[in-house]
């Protein structure tokens, strides 16, 4: 006797398991790849955030190691005074190779404005190596503190700066908080 049932293929029922584990397979695989996409993407926010708050304060602290003092600025509209939450430093002018300008000054005020850090400079005439500007030194910023080693901004010699700040990443909110500190150049 010969038996001709020879089995080529696959049935249904294989077919449907076959298709079924695959199917799994690709779900769980699709699920890793997007998982670690958005940790990804909070942890660029993250470093994002934070290397944009260290430059920040190192920007502050190189503009103290220039200055030559501490002051209150109300040659400008608004009314600039050092305080808690404003740091105005007078700084020696530059020319266009950036030689100090003896006996004349540019004026560095940093502020907090709309949750971004701002400096404003406001440069002398007689400075051709600056101009007048004021730019964003680091936006997501819910703070800025800055304490002088004396009761009077303008008599200080000293700084300690806190810089806070915050973005919502993914759903999460992540707060950083940086603190430096520096002398004034004299």
């Amino acid at each position: 006797m010969v038996y001709m049932n020879k089995k080529k293929g696959m049935t249904l029922a294989e077919m449907l398991i076959s298709i079924s584990i695959i199917s799994i397979v690709a779900l769980v695989l699709s699920l890793l790849i997007i998982s670690s996409y958005s940790i990804v993407r909070i942890q660029r926010s993250y470093l994002n955030l934070q290397q944009e708050s260290t430059s920040a304060l190192k920007n502050i602290s190189n503009s103290l190691n220039l200055s030559s003092e501490i002051v209150n600025y109300p040659q400008s509209t608004p009314t600039y005074y050092s305080n808690k939450n404003t740091l105005a430093l007078k700084i020696n002018a530059i020319d266009e190779a950036n030689t100090p300008l003896e006996s004349t000054y540019d004026y560095f005020i940093y502020y907090l404005e709309d949750n971004q850090l701002k400096l404003k400079i406001d440069a002398d005439p007689l400075s051709t190596g600056r101009e007048d500007k004021v730019k964003v030194i680091s936006t997501f910023v819910d703070n800025v503190i800055f304490r002088y080693n004396e009761v009077d901004p303008v008599n200080a010699n000293y700084v300690s700066i806190t810089l806070i700040a915050s973005d919502t990443i993914g759903n999460q909110k992540k707060e950083t908080i940086f603190q430096t500190s520096s002398y004034l150049r004299n």
